[in-house]
């Protein structure tokens, strides 16, 4: 738990753990003027606004779409709603029962903001600009109106390492359950397997120090081209190779 209390002080407001994510988080939020007393409201979306999202992240909708139904069997009647989100901090889709969303994420619908510049440390947005895997915990959210949640989102890669989005999993009614990490680590893994799978290269390595990783989401994947080329590498793939993907903001 990246949260702490001033020791002097046992009813001070929590505040975050020096030099973790969270800390940095806040003071991006606080760098930009953000409140946390405030209450954050959903941006308005219209039609149009949401013909145009449609038509950008139209890739990221189809790779994603099979994984969503799946994350969203593995949470039903847990109150957990999954949500993708594109490289711009725009909600591309969601799915999970809508009874049991609470007031925040009753707003979680197509075209809504939900990058810091909005929603403040928020585990999709703060993932955005980390480029990593992150998990916001209840009182680790920068705006109070939104402290009553627990939300982790892991990052989606294109095969060329640029930031396509992210995948998250959000519920305000309890802790989120155990294993949550693991699973959305799998989708993004067979999400990131698909888009490499799209470049129609003539060659792909598949590649692990453990051979029976090797046809499971866990194997590494490399791209190569006519001339033997690297053009992809899945995310298994680049750690194995040592590269890096993205660069945090």
């Amino acid at each position: 738990m990246a949260i702490v209390r001033y020791p002097d002080n046992p009813q001070a407001p929590l505040v975050p753990a020096p030099g973790s994510a969270i800390a940095d988080s806040w003071q991006r939020c606080r760098s930009m003027g953000l409140e946390s007393a405030l209450n954050p409201q959903p941006n308005a979306v219209s039609r149009h606004d949401m013909r145009l999202l449609l038509e950008r992240d139209v890739q990221l909708a189809r790779v994603a779409e099979e994984e969503l139904r799946t994350l969203a069997l593995a949470v039903a009647d847990t109150d957990h709603v999954v949500i993708l989100v594109d490289d711009e901090g725009r909600i591309v889709s969601s799915a999970g029962e809508a009874g049991p969303r609470g007031p925040v994420l009753r707003h979680a619908r197509g075209g809504v903001d939900c990058s810091e510049t909005r929603f403040g440390t928020n585990a999709a947005g703060t993932a955005l600009v980390e480029r990593r895997a992150v998990t916001v915990r209840r009182g680790e959210h920068f705006f109070r109106g939104l402290q009553h949640m627990d939300c982790l989102a892991a990052p989606i890669f294109r095969p060329g390492g640029e930031l396509l989005g992210v995948l998250d999993i959000s519920c305000e009614t309890r802790p989120l359950l155990p294993g949550l990490p693991e699973l959305v680590q799998s989708s993004v893994a067979r999400i990131e397997r698909l888009l490499l799978r799209e470049l129609d290269s003539p060659y792909i390595l598949r590649v692990h120090p453990h051979p029976g990783c090797i046809g499971t989401p866990f194997e590494g994947l490399i791209a190569l081209g006519e001339e033997g080329q690297i053009v992809g590498l899945n995310g298994i793939g680049a750690q194995l190779l040592g590269v890096e993907r993205g660069v945090a903001q």
